[in-house]
C-alpha cells in the first residue's frame, strides 16, 4: 500500500536532511523545526479554548497552554500533560501547537 503523499514528503525531507542535523548550530535547528512544523501545523484545528498561562519555574516562570476540547460536555474535565521535545532549545509551545490541538480533541 502506497503512502499517503503529504506523509510521503515529509519522510523523504526528514531523511535528505539527517546527516546534516548534527552540523547545524541551536539557532539553526530551531529554525529548522519551526519550519517543519509549519508544514505539518494543525493549528487550523478549533479547540474548545486555550488558555495561556505561567506558572512558577525554579528560576523564572514556565509558560503552559491549556487546551479544553471543542466538544466539552462534561464541564470538569481530567487532564493530560505533554512535555514536548527538544530540551527547550529546539521546539516550543508554539512548534507543537497544533498537536496539543489534536490531543485535546481527540482524548475528549
Amino acid at each position: 500500500m502506497p503512502l499517503e503523499p503529504h506523509v510521503k514528503r515529509l519522510l523523504d525531507m526528514l531523511a535528505a536532511g539527517k546527516n546534516e542535523i548534527s552540523r547545524l548550530s541551536p539557532q539553526a535547528m530551531r529554525q529548522a523545526v519551526e519550519k517543519l512544523a509549519q508544514l505539518v501545523d494543525a493549528k487550523n484545528v478549533p479547540v474548545g479554548s486555550i488558555d495561556n498561562r505561567e506558572i512558577p519555574g525554579p528560576v523564572c516562570g514556565l509558560p503552559v497552554r491549556i487546551y479544553t476540547p471543542l466538544l466539552n460536555v462534561a464541564g470538569s474535565l481530567p487532564a493530560l500533560i505533554y512535555f514536548h521535545g527538544g530540551t527547550c532549545v529546539f521546539c516550543s509551545i508554539e512548534t507543537h501547537d497544533g498537536l496539543c490541538r489534536l490531543l485535546a480533541n481527540e482524548s475528549g
